[in-house]
């Protein structure tokens, strides 16, 4: 009986843990830009752990002056870039912010960013719950390399 409890409870574990983070975000990384450049883009997904839509409302970081969400879509054959208020991962689902979709505009940066950097941003989400994460700057997606 002891076994089987103990047995049960390791079954359970991964499960607790991933219900306590409402949101579990992958891939996170920031595009490495020419000398100078004053934005930024910032890409990831975010998978909602949960029944219910949340929300990510803000994303911040020291480094930058400002975070912006954007939303990039084609119209009339036309590239159309537009600043958006939130984004919403419905209940048990994911969202994926990339080049040419959703993403994340990073403005002014403290410093000049270069690939190989380590970044901080701070996403905060509708439910109250926000997570902090260190982000690294890149020519391109990481998650392109894992398939080769």
């Amino acid at each position: 009986m002891k076994n089987m409890m103990l047995g049960l409870l390791l079954v359970s574990l991964p499960l607790l843990v991933h219900a306590q983070q409402p949101m579990t975000v992958e891939d996170a990384w920031v595009r490495a830009a020419p000398p100078g450049a004053a934005v930024l883009g910032g890409y990831m997904k975010m998978t909602n752990n949960t029944r219910r839509s949340i929300s990510l409302l803000q994303v911040s970081s020291p480094q930058f002056e400002r975070i912006e969400m954007h939303l990039s879509s084609m119209v009339d054959g036309v590239s159309r870039m537009e600043q958006v208020d939130r984004i919403t991962v419905r209940g048990r689902n994911s969202v994926s912010l990339e080049p040419g979709g959703l993403h994340l505009m990073l403005f002014t940066p403290a410093v000049p960013t270069v690939e190989g950097d380590i970044l901080e941003l701070t996403l905060t989400f509708d439910n109250g719950w926000s997570t902090e994460l260190t982000v690294p700057v890149r020519r391109s997606n990481p998650a392109q390399h894992q398939h080769h």
